[in-house]
């Protein structure tokens, strides 16, 4: 009853729109005043069955449903209960497509958010020159080599592939938007702001 009562609504407020512009539009296809009144129709017509329709697919679908776990969103969507996800990290979502060719990977078009994967040698760590050799061989050739095969995206521009950075920097221009590192990526790790925040999403999310 809703669905329907908002596609009456908007069907009026369309057919009033459509009728402001009507003579401009009956002059560009030169159409006289019976068939200016037939276009007029089949607009509100098919615009209305349209909103019906997609009212009907929002039933169907149902609210967003959020999760806090990349790898159930992966789960879900491979089992056929959810026909999309967002927010996924894309080499988790490259490893799970290994598995699953069904599944498609779709980089937004506005912007796609680069994450570093950070590695460190503590002060206090009991072998410091051990850490330091790892630390360079992560970033050698060699090492990024097998970063790239493991679809962590190798950041060297002498490795070659689609899962390197000169790859998706190549695909994706200018809508990589990289994440700086820095303290503020600390905050969400206390678990009392996390749940804050995801409490105030899943509201967002309701309205």
């Amino acid at each position: 009853m809703t669905v329907t009562t908002v596609g009456v609504l908007m069907a009026g407020i369309d057919s009033r729109i459509v009728i402001v512009g009507l003579p401009q539009v009956a002059a560009s296809l030169r159409a006289d005043a019976e068939q200016a009144i037939w276009i007029t129709q089949a607009y509100v017509l098919g615009s209305t069955v349209a909103l019906l329709l997609v009212g009907r697919i929002s039933d169907i679908v149902g609210r967003v449903k959020l999760y806090t776990s990349v790898g159930a969103m992966l789960e879900r969507i491979s089992s056929g209960e959810h026909l999309l996800g967002f927010n996924i990290f894309g080499s988790y979502a490259l490893a799970r497509q290994k598995k699953d060719p069904s599944l498609e990977i779709v980089y937004p078009k506005d912007y796609t958010l680069v994450m570093s994967r950070i590695a460190v040698v503590p002060k206090a760590a009991k072998h410091p020159n051990a850490g330091k050799a790892f630390l360079d061989y992560l970033i050698s050739k060699r090492g990024q080599d097998l970063i790239a095969k493991a679809a962590l995206f190798s950041v060297r521009p002498d490795v070659e592939g689609e899962t390197t950075a000169s790859a998706l920097t190549k695909k994706l221009g200018g809508t990589l938007k990289p994440l700086p590192v820095g303290p503020s990526l600390l905050v969400y790790l206390d678990q009392a702001k996390r749940l804050e925040f995801m409490k105030r999403w899943q509201q967002a999310i309701k309205r």
